[in-house]
């Protein structure tokens, strides 16, 4: 459901730049006939396409992680798009909220270094067994070749 979730976001993302242009053109032409209003409305475009381009950034982050972080900001990047984008961006928006939602609700948690086998990561004597588990089998990968060695190095008594 994360990539699903990152994918809805993409996609969103896109259709909310094209609604910021939008928003912007007609800002535009309403500065151009001297329309009250008209300095608004290309700000909400200006906020509609940041927020539309983190929307694309985030959600391409939630495809390819497994942190629940990118989706929570992508909802948070949702909402504040939807507030400060416009109306016309805040369709597309509510589209980027539902992605970031999938992304945080189908992220499953990634293992602890030190989780045991019961899920109880409090037994000590568990924990230090397991490292020294580790410590053991990296010395026998590790250790060193015995080379037999004479008084005159590597070569041996002549």
């Amino acid at each position: 459901m994360q990539k699903a979730g990152g994918i809805i976001a993409l996609v969103a993302g896109i259709f909310g730049i094209l609604a910021a242009i939008v928003t912007l053109s007609v800002g535009g032409v309403g500065s151009a006939f001297n329309a009250e209003g008209a300095g608004t409305v290309v700000g909400l475009g200006w906020g509609g396409m940041i927020f539309s381009f983190l929307t694309i950034i985030l959600g391409a982050i939630c495809i390819g992680t497994t942190s629940r972080v990118p989706g929570l900001f992508l909802v948070g990047c949702a909402l504040a798009g939807a507030v400060l984008g416009g109306t016309f961006v805040a369709v597309f928006m509510v589209l980027a909220l539902v992605g970031g939602i999938l992304a945080m609700i189908g992220t499953k948690p990634a293992p602890k270094a030190f989780d045991t086998p019961s899920g109880d990561a409090t037994n000590v004597d568990e924990i230090i067994a397991r490292h020294l588990q580790k410590e053991r089998a990296h010395e026998a990968v590790s250790a060193p070749v015995s080379r037999p060695q004479g008084p005159f190095g590597k070569r041996g008594a002549a």
